[in-house]
């Protein structure tokens, strides 16, 4: 995965739409695809920024949501009298 383009391209980008160029004239423009034209104007549109998302490393995930399968396994685990090596319960 290629490096992400600076936020003065992006800016550009979207100061160039907002001056009323269409999409393909933009990509010609700055040397990008059109599908990345419309990637900026949608992170534009939906954040207010352009900046890119956080590139490689962990991303922070939220530990409290169980998903529904998870949640069915852990109703069946404690309602078992199973239990793991030490006495305790898996869920």
């Amino acid at each position: 995965m290629g490096k992400p383009y600076a936020d003065d391209l992006r800016l550009v980008v979207i100061r160039l739409i907002e001056e009323g160029h269409t999409r393909p004239e933009v990509a010609e423009l700055c040397g990008i695809s059109v599908s990345s034209v419309g990637r900026y104007i949608r992170r534009y549109r939906t954040t207010g920024s352009v900046s890119p998302d956080k590139f490689g490393g962990y991303k922070d995930q939220q530990p409290d949501v169980m998903l529904p399968a998870r949640q069915k396994d852990c109703y069946r685990s404690q309602n078992a009298v199973e239990t793991d090596s030490r006495g305790d319960r898996p869920c």
